[in-house]
């Protein structure tokens, strides 16, 4: 909202600029333009956080992990082959039964 303000508001002085005769009107145009220009508009979500770049890096890196954790996931059931291999490393006195859950009657 504040960036649409803040480019029709350039757009506008701009138009002004191009039409005024008056010199003294020109110039504080002109000054108000270049304060425009530099004023750099700052966007949050509500006041929470700002949206940046900063905001873009983080969603890429969290979307970028779960597609890892996802894709291993996937290997992992593809290849059962390899999961027989976690078992076999167990000590000996734990064996694969006391991982899976029984129920009591």
């Amino acid at each position: 909202m504040q960036s649409l303000r803040a480019n029709r508001t350039a757009v506008l002085v701009h138009k002004l600029l191009n039409k005024t005769k008056d010199p003294g009107l020109k110039e504080e145009l002109q000054l108000f333009s270049l304060q425009l220009l530099h004023r750099k508009v700052h966007f949050t979500a509500f006041g929470f956080f700002p949206l940046d770049f900063t905001l873009l890096y983080s969603i890429t890196g969290a979307v970028t992990t779960y597609l890892v954790i996802l894709i291993q996931f996937q290997l992992s059931f593809a290849n059962p082959k390899q999961n027989a291999t976690v078992s076999s490393t167990l000590p000996a006195t734990m064996s694969s039964d006391f991982f899976t859950p029984t129920l009591s009657p």
